[in-house]
């Protein structure tokens, strides 16, 4: 230590310099050393604070680069459509027309991407598809243009399915994200057949792709579209509640044509549009696109768009309400009402046993002990628009095993096992299941049960027995026509259910039901084989098989002729020919693509014929068909369609009854035309 005074050289100890005598100057607190720490100090804050901020920068930086990724809030759509055309456009072109109807000069581009994924399809009608590859295209002004291209890959693989939805997803961000899925559909068999590998998508598989998709229940769909047949289900939308806000789907067969325009409510889409005016957009597309193709409202047409928020609500309330019904007590009760329900895509071989669900509950109701309000009151609240021709379909269906063959119910039933949520349901229909499958015949003996035809045989009527009333569920009936050339065989002209069993008789009146048509080649007037089917209530319907011959085209020229079933309906008293459908294909897939009747010059109706006794000359379910047909023809433009009742010729009915567990037993023939 020195003095400040003099630069003498002090001790520690001393107060005063010894040789100038100043008083020393000590050092206080705010002294350098502690100058120094608290200079330590500030320094460190200072880092602390930087530190901090940049800290802050990479978080601010990091969450910058999150929003980037995510979809801008920006009123951006991208539209995907996953189109596998199969014999709905190799035989009819119906994605090719509905395709046309996109106008590119009609959708902001620059707001709007439309992408389509291609593949799984024998034969395009159009020149921008291949048969030989899957492909991606994106709509531009000038129509759509590929920008990628696969090799031919399976459309019912999940895989390539998840793909395409992640290739959207990552190179077309948007604030809305919405779903097309186009092909034929299935109701539980799931949707979209290859025709290369005759696989799909089943549920599992729609499970396993939008799974393994970046959509999730924390980014969802805006809404999803399926343009096929049958998906209309609650198991369908079981799927995607947690994928997507809304679903526009149909119950009942999709029907297109050549003049199919459904796509074409693309062009209307505004931005603001969320999920649910999206679907309803597309639903009134397509019923203005059933007055062009059907304007006479001859086939059943539904289509709906549900809230899928609301399925969960369903599902657990459809599980109390079930859970409410013993089987044990009502199975009876429950085999009459669900045999009586409509059944979609009534008349065709492959049998999926989807029934309306709303309708269904509404008549189980007496048979549960839980009240049935509330779950009537869901379905009401989750189904927001519901377009049909049919009164008792409300826009959501389920499956209810019943009148398939047992190989599809016991596929049918092993999906279900596979499905979310629905518990209580799927051991119901289980338990009905095994009730019905493994329930032995009632063994009903008709062949010796009494008979009467009176008023010239247009009323006939078989009596039953106390045991067979009790176990009767249902009845149809039909009416063959003994062959003039081949006496062994006989020829079904008509089929219906309209029956009634009162006092222990079951009646049925043929009147005037008879379709009979004059027939070119013999110039003679027949009555032609139709089946009649009562469509909800609403329709009489008449579905003869048929050709139809193509008046531009000549003979061997492909699309020269289209086998279909011909629609004959009543028209302000007339029978007249409404409609044609192509025939489902071999394999046995519903096309619901109908053909423009005008557009052909002739029809020949046609019908097998068979030997439908046994040796000893009783009536037989084993029919042996002929090696040759029965037809009748006429040019479209002279078609003279009557009703008739029985004409000259020999002329049998026989009854064909099920009981409550769906076992059938028919009548001999019973005569009533000489």
């Amino acid at each position: 230590m020195f003095c400040s005074n003099c630069g003498n050289k002090l001790s520690p100890e001393q107060k005063f310099c010894n040789s100038c005598g100043k008083q020393v100057e000590r050092i206080k607190n705010n002294s350098i050393s502690n100058q120094v720490v608290n200079k330590n100090s500030n320094s460190k804050k200072k880092r602390i604070t930087i530190v901090a901020l940049l800290s802050l920068l990479v978080v601010l930086i990091a969450a910058l680069a999150i929003i980037m990724l995510l979809p801008k809030n920006d009123g951006n759509r991208t539209i995907m459509i996953y189109i596998d055309g199969s014999n709905l456009e190799s035989d009819s072109g119906i994605v090719t027309s509905d395709l046309a109807a996109i106008k590119p000069s009609e959708i902001d581009l620059g707001k709007v991407n439309v992408l389509l994924y291609t593949g799984g399809t024998k034969e395009w009608q159009n020149n921008y598809i291949s048969n030989q590859e899957n492909a991606i295209f994106k709509l531009t002004k000038d129509g759509f243009k590929k920008i990628e291209t696969y090799e031919k890959l399976n459309m019912g693989d999940p895989e390539v399915f998840a793909s395409f939805l992640k290739y959207g997803f990552d190179n077309y961000p948007a604030s809305k994200y919405n779903l097309i899925m186009y092909d034929h559909g299935g109701a539980l068999d799931g949707a979209i057949y290859d025709d290369f590998t005759n696989d799909n998508l089943t549920l599992e598989d729609f499970k396993t792709a939008l799974k393994n998709s970046p959509f999730s229940s924390n980014n969802k769909f805006d809404g999803v579209i399926f343009r096929t047949c049958l998906n209309g289900t609650l198991e369908v939308a079981s799927i995607f509640k947690d994928y997507s806000d809304y679903i526009a789907f149909s119950e009942e067969i999709s029907y297109g044509g050549p003049l199919s325009n459904v796509l074409g409510f693309i062009n209307n889409v505004e931005p603001s549009d969320n999920g649910y005016i999206f679907g309803k957009k597309f639903v009134e597309q397509y019923q203005r696109q059933m007055k062009i193709i059907d304007s006479t409202g001859t086939m059943g047409a539904t289509y709906s768009v549900v809230d899928l928020s609301k399925i969960d609500g369903i599902v657990d309330e459809l599980n109390k309400f079930i859970s409410g019904v013993d089987l044990s007590k009502s199975y009876s009760n429950v085999s009459k009402v669900r045999s009586n329900l409509y059944q979609y895509a009534s008349g065709q071989t492959y049998g999926y046993d989807t029934v309306d669900l709303y309708s269904l509950i509404s008549n189980l109701g007496n048979y549960s002990s839980v009240n049935s309000s509330n779950l009537l009151s869901k379905i009401d609240d989750a189904v927001l628009y519901n377009y049909t021709n049919m009164s008792n379909s409300k826009g959501i269906s389920i499956y209810f095993p019943y009148n398939a063959n047992n190989k599809l119910k016991k596929k049918f039933m092993e999906v279900y096992q596979k499905l979310d949520g629905l518990d209580d349901y799927s051991s119901f229909i289980t338990s009905f299941y095994n009730t019905q499958t493994n329930s032995k015949s009632y063994g009903f003996n008709l062949k010796e049960n009494e008979t009467k035809v009176v008023d010239e045989g247009r009323e006939v009527s078989l009596k039953l027995s106390a045991e067979e009333i009790d176990k009767f569920n249902t009845a149809r009936y039909v009416v063959f026509e003994r062959s003039s050339e081949h006496p062994n065989y006989y020829m079904p002209i008509y089929k219906s259910g309209n029956t009634e069993l009162k006092d222990g008789v079951l009646k049925t009146n043929i009147g005037n039901n008879l379709v009979s048509m004059y027939n070119d080649s013999d110039n003679q007037r027949h009555i032609i084989p139709v089946m009649n089917e009562d469509v909800d209530g609403i329709n009489t319907i008449y579905t003869p098989m048929a050709v139809l011959y193509d008046k531009t085209k000549g003979f061997g020229e492909k699309g020269f002729s289209y086998h279909v079933n011909a629609y004959l309906k009543d028209v302000d008293g007339d029978i007249k020919l409404t409609n044609a459908k192509i025939t489902v294909n071999s394999d046995e897939r519903l096309t619901g693509s109908l053909v423009d009747v005008s557009k052909f010059s002739s029809i020949e109706i046609w019908t097998p014929i068979y030997k439908i006794l046994d040796e000893n000359g009783n009536y037989t379910t084993e029919w042996e068909s002929a090696p040759e047909l029965m037809g009748f023809s006429s040019t479209l433009d002279d078609l003279d369609l009557k009703r008739s009742t029985l004409k000259d010729g020999e002329y049998y009915v026989v009854f064909i009854i099920s009981d409550i567990n769906n076992n059938t037993y028919s009548s001999n023939l019973i005569k009533v035309g000489d």
